[in-house]
């Protein structure tokens, strides 16, 4: 093992804690300061809080943990959890923690709420998403993201957008840009499963290295180049289907949820009507 690769070492880079520490300040004072000012009918509750910080721990943790380190300089495997931590992992645990009014402010005007209906179309979130996995996992756009800093950055903050994107259709909480029926989570997220299946699968199966970077990089764990190409093609593949089948079975049981509590009330609504048809019956006969 390189003497300069260590699970110890967490100093990363100043700026993601900054970014981190801005978020969760901005974050804090608007729950508690602002509320009142941007119309919060509900205070934040400890559930959103925790959702929201468990976050920004995530982003911290992927980009400024050892993790970053290793997917940076020497695997390629690493680097897949590091992307699959901000595309499938991060976003739900933030969207969950923003409040509705939290939100609000940003279609507050009749332009921008027209343009955040087109954003966030389920068609619109899929070929995002879709478009950014595949331009990013280009051999020459890959390799140059890992070679110059400032595209590395941006690549990040593409997936984060994807990734917050890509799940609005389905935890979406606003009445002005609804989440899809149950149904259609169900279809989206199907749809959304494929392609970073199909990726990681080109990827698993490769017959050389696919990007040069980690053809040269410096060995871990005797790890060679082609076994790490396949574990991260795999772990790509896999994470996406393990979320999908997560977040598939979390809606099944929710819209189940929903039609029982709909039967049940339709049952109570018949109730009075036949108790009274059997009271007129009883009297009719007396």
């Amino acid at each position: 093992m390189p003497p300069d690769f260590s699970w110890l070492d967490w100093a990363g880079h100043p700026s993601t804690l900054i970014g981190v520490l801005v978020l969760e300040s901005a974050y804090i004072y608007a729950a508690g300061n602002l509320r009142d000012r941007l119309g919060g009918e509900k205070a934040v509750s400890i559930k959103q809080a925790v959702c929201f910080t468990s976050g920004m721990f995530v982003i911290y943790f992927a980009l400024n943990s050892p993790l970053h380190e290793l997917s940076d300089r020497y695997l390629f495997s690493a680097h897949m959890v590091q992307h699959m931590l901000l595309l499938w992992v991060m976003p739900p645990l933030v969207l969950w923690g923003l409040p509705e009014w939290l939100i609000r402010p940003a279609i507050s005007s009749p332009l921008r709420l027209r343009f955040a209906r087109v954003l966030v179309h389920p068609l619109v979130c899929l070929a995002v998403f879709n478009g950014i996995i595949v331009v990013w996992h280009l051999p020459s756009v890959y390799n140059s993201a890992l070679a110059y800093h400032n595209l590395h950055i941006f690549q990040h903050l593409c997936f984060m957008f994807a990734g917050l994107l890509m799940w609005w259709p389905v935890l979406s909480r606003l009445p002005e840009l609804p989440r899809l029926p149950y149904g259609g989570q169900m279809l989206y997220l199907f749809l959304i499963s494929l392609l970073p299946a199909i990726v990681g699968g080109i990827i698993s199966f490769a017959d050389s290295v696919v990007y040069d970077w980690y053809a040269e990089a410096p060995r871990l764990w005797s790890i060679s180049p082609a076994a790490d190409q396949q574990i991260g093609g795999l772990i790509m593949k896999t994470a996406g289907l393990i979320v999908f089948v997560a977040a598939l079975a979390a809606v099944f049981f929710a819209w189940a949820a929903r039609e029982e509590e709909r039967q049940r009330e339709r049952e109570k609504a018949r109730t009075p009507a036949i108790a009274d048809a059997s009271a007129w019956d009883t009297e009719d006969w007396e």
